[in-house]
């Protein structure tokens, strides 16, 4: 009897114990009651909201209404216009094994400037800023240019029920040609050809012809026809005289150096010719001696040397007058 009456306190001790966990209800279950309403997040980036939606409740779900988040958009160029807590999750009375939040968001993005732009280059724009394009004409290439557009730039446009699209007014281009390395007049000639304005823009001082050395726009760059395009030409200059101060002093010290060299040099050349006319003179034959008389003889007898270098005169008395002086005269 004693064991059949404590089974019985056991048993009864378990019925009372689940029926109070009946009554009272499972356990609330961690993270599913929503305290606060989530922080405001209008007017700040998508990227923005969804980190701060994030860190007010890790599981909470974010719903993009009406369209979608938009496939290749940047989080950072998509603008919150409106949130709504469509599930909140929290209540005054005893806590519940609630799903959780739900924050449903509008999204807007400001239309960017695609004036200039080629249909490949604005498309991939719009992309980004969650929009699409749609060209006029249909029939626009890749590399045609925006003229115009619709919406105007800054435009704010939501992420409607379908994607929203820019209209985009577009013109045929033309390529810049590659004109480096080409003289002047044929880079002159290929910019022209392809319906393009020439622009010069020279280096150097030289005269012409010179070289194109660089050019803008790109080679290949599709542009307007009758765009400019400035091309650099670069001229040499016939090498002369320089204006800097150590390549002048060093031709002055080297112009200075010649000139006493040149005078050094004549001065040799004078001695070496007065040495050379004094061994000439010293080593040149006397000659023949002729004796002319004259008649009625004189007292003075003139003698000459015909075939040497000087004249030599002498006097000589035909009788002794005792004495005399002789002088020896050269011409």
């Amino acid at each position: 009897m004693a064991v059949a009456g404590r089974a019985l306190v056991v048993t009864a001790l378990a019925l009372v114990a689940s029926a109070a966990i009946l009554v009272s209800g499972p356990p609330p279950a961690f993270g599913a009651r929503v305290e606060d309403k989530p922080p405001p997040v209008i007017g700040s980036s998508y990227a923005a909201a969804r980190d701060t939606l994030i860190a007010w409740w890790p599981s909470v779900r974010i719903d993009i209404e009406p369209a979608g988040y938009p496939t290749g958009a940047d989080p950072a160029l998509l603008t919150v216009d409106t949130e709504e807590l469509r599930n909140p999750g929290w209540s005054d009375g005893p806590p519940d094994a609630l799903p959780d939040p739900i924050v449903a968001l509008t999204l807007s993005t400001a239309v960017p400037d695609l004036t200039g732009l080629s249909l490949d280059a604005a498309t991939k724009v719009l992309t980004q800023h969650g929009l699409g394009i749609r060209p006029d004409p249909l029939e626009a290439t890749g590399d045609w240019l925006v003229l115009r557009q619709r919406p105007l730039p800054g435009f704010q446009a939501r992420m409607t029920g379908r994607l929203s699209s820019v209209v985009v007014g577009l013109e045929p281009t033309v390529r810049v040609p590659d004109v480096t390395g080409l003289t002047e007049d044929q880079a002159r000639t290929a910019v022209e050809a392809a319906g393009l304005v020439y622009t010069l823009d020279l280096a150097g001082a030289g005269d012409p012809p010179g070289r194109a050395v660089g050019q803008d726009p790109a080679a290949g760059t599709p542009v307007r026809p009758g765009s400019p395009v400035r091309v650099r030409v670069e001229r040499v200059a016939a090498p002369g005289p320089s204006n800097d101060p150590d390549v002048l002093q060093s031709v002055a010290w080297r112009t200075a150096g010649l000139g006493v060299l040149s005078a050094l040099l004549l001065v040799l050349l004078i001695l070496v010719a007065l040495l050379a006319g004094r061994a000439l003179r010293r080593s040149s034959p006397r000659g023949e001696v002729r004796t002319t008389v004259h008649t009625p003889p004189p007292d003075i007898r003139i003698e000459q040397l015909t075939d040497g270098p000087v004249w030599r005169i002498s006097l000589e008395p035909r009788v002794d007058p005792g004495e005399q002086m002789l002088e020896e005269v050269g011409t």
